[in-house]
């Protein structure tokens, strides 16, 4: 059976103790070498990511230098224009993003290759796998898969299937090219860390999804979870706003108050997480405060009355059952 070219993106900024374990991964799958493209984009690192970098073998490895960037989305933003023109080409070709630290299971891209041109016909846009989740500790959580069995979605008839299951799922996501631009939409569309940041591609068409881990990677942690949660509900108003200029109608609101539902409860774990490692209460207090800003129906869950005790209350009776409930699998 042919396989399908993979181009991996690795953007790196002082990552030297990280980078070996990814880019190992990636050479080992069971999967022709001939295949498989590897780009590793450094913006400014100081500690010898660039040179380990350089130190790698492979036919297919590109090594490349940017100036520092702090702004990790930026990043991908820069490193997707050195990627258009690095391409493989091909009838089947994929691109991933992986960070310093992520392994691929070794049958990730024979699998995703396998669903990928099995699949062909139907157009696909994106192949999205489950992940697992290193954690702090080291160990390496189990998540609950998102749906039953591997499917199919059609994004301009199940639209809601983007956005039903919330923000909290990590998974892992290829897709034929990277998006380009400054736009929010590609930042997010070239992350594909989160379920739901996938939820503006209604117009996709077919999304393949498979059920069984396919990689390893680290929980996404943001330097400001305030901002990120902001930005994701800033991203949410402009893609509407895009859609209704582009086809000259109204955008289903029922999609728009799942997805805000949904962006709230986020704000509510994120909120419980920087409580549980403790951070400054100013931050932890703001990502509570702004789930009602953005979905005023939160306040009619349990959960938001359990979390209001906690948080402006400071009652910890209810902590345990908060940790239970954001702790549960679809």
């Amino acid at each position: 059976m042919a396989e399908a070219k993979i181009q991996i993106l690795i953007p790196t900024c002082n990552s030297v103790n990280d980078l070996d374990i990814t880019v190992e991964s990636i050479q080992e799958q069971n999967y022709d070498p001939e295949n498989i493209y590897i780009t590793i984009v450094d913006f400014g690192s100081n500690d010898g990511t660039y040179e380990k970098a350089l130190g790698y073998n492979g036919k297919h490895l590109g090594i490349y230098s940017r100036p520092f960037q702090k702004n990790w989305r930026q990043r991908l933003t820069d490193a997707a224009r050195i990627i258009e023109f690095t391409r493989p080409g091909g009838m089947y070709c994929l691109s991933a993003v992986m960070y310093p630290g992520d392994i691929m299971y070794s049958d990730c891209l024979q699998t995703i290759s396998d669903k990928y041109i099995e699949s062909f016909q139907l157009h696909p846009s994106m192949v999205v796998c489950e992940s697992d989740i290193f954690l702090d500790n080291g160990e390496i959580e189990k998540q609950g898969s998102l749906f039953a069995e591997d499917c199919v979605i059609d994004g301009s008839r199940e639209i809601n299937k983007y956005v039903e299951r919330g923000y909290r799922h990590q998974i892992f996501q290829m897709t034929p090219e990277f998006a380009r631009g400054r736009r929010k939409e590609n930042y997010e569309m070239n992350e594909g860390r989160s379920w739901n940041k996938l939820f503006w591609r209604n117009e996709e068409r077919m999304t393949l999804y498979i059920q069984k881990p396919l990689v390893c990677t680290r929980r996404m942690i943001y330097e400001d979870e305030l901002q990120e949660i902001l930005y994701r509900w800033d991203a949410h108003i402009h893609i509407v706003r895009w859609y209704t200029n582009k086809y000259g109608q109204v955008f289903d609101n029922r999609f728009l108050d799942v997805a805000n539902a949904n962006l709230a409860e986020y704000a509510l774990w994120r909120s419980f997480s920087l409580h549980q490692k403790k951070a400054q209460w100013k931050e932890i207090e703001d990502c509570f405060l702004i789930s009602e800003v953005i979905s005023s129906t939160i306040k009619e869950k349990e959960i938001y009355s359990k979390m209001q005790k906690l948080i402006l209350e400071k009652d910890l009776a209810e902590k345990s059952s908060i940790k239970q409930y954001f702790s549960k699998q679809y």
